[in-house]
């Protein structure tokens, strides 16, 4: 593989990943209705997008696939953190679920 074919792969991998994230974060945010459970949909979708490449979606679907999951598995992880942190401190009571 050609540098310059890597550099703009990555590139699009990191564009993709920083939107999503974003994203998802001011969502989080702004939207109080928003769960834990309606994030775990949008990764099941992402997941299912991503198994679909074996059709052949092309190279830059594949990456924006892939960036499309890192980024929610980071934003579900994040938000679990912070969660239990919360609960830690006495801010969630016990048995609350998101």
């Amino acid at each position: 593989m050609d540098t310059n074919d890597s550099e703009w792969e990555q590139e699009l991998f990191d564009d993709h990943f920083t939107t999503v994230l974003n994203l998802f974060l001011e969502r989080i945010k702004s939207d109080p209705s928003f769960t834990m459970e309606e994030l775990q949909k949008y990764l099941d979708l992402a997941y299912q997008n991503q198994d679909d490449n074996w059709i052949g979606n092309g190279r830059v679907l594949a990456i924006k696939n892939n960036a499309r999951v890192a980024a929610l598995e980071m934003v579900m992880t994040e938000w679990k953190k912070v969660i239990e942190e919360e609960r830690a401190a006495g801010k969630i009571p016990e048995g609350v679920q998101f």
